[in-house]
């Protein structure tokens, strides 16, 4: 019995170890004195459900910090018609300025993901969904 909890525990780990990847980066633009990076695992955002991260690093070091409450309204502007709305909810992570977001897109083509932080501040990154 005892064996085959090691054997499970090691097999757990080995599959939680090899499933961490470095996140890529999907986009970054600048805002005010902040630097904010929106990454996921395959370096890409896809129409339909999406799971990524915000990061908000100080422009002059380059250090992640924390900002406080983040909401990201995804748009897409639709020629000729009212835009098309996106989903993503914002959750703090256990390291400061690193956030995860769940989202859903409901299809290909470019978003404007309106990201609101700190005191009032915004800005809006251009991410093309596949």
């Amino acid at each position: 019995m005892l064996k085959k909890f090691w054997i499970s525990l090691l097999v757990g780990l080995l599959l939680c170890a090899c499933g961490k990847g470095e996140m890529k980066t999907v986009q970054t633009q600048q805002a005010g004195e902040y630097t904010v990076t929106v990454l996921s695992d395959s370096g890409a955002i896809k129409n339909g459900a999406n799971d990524f991260v915000l990061e908000f690093r100080k422009t002059g070091d380059g250090q992640l910090v924390d900002v406080g409450t983040v909401d990201v309204a995804p748009i897409m502007d639709m020629p000729g018609m009212s835009p098309m709305m996106g989903t993503a909810t914002v959750t703090t992570t256990d390291t400061p300025g690193r956030y995860r977001a769940t989202g859903s897109l409901s299809m290909a083509g470019l978003w404007k993901f309106n990201v609101k932080f700190g005191d009032g501040q915004s800005v809006r990154l251009n991410v093309n969904a596949q």
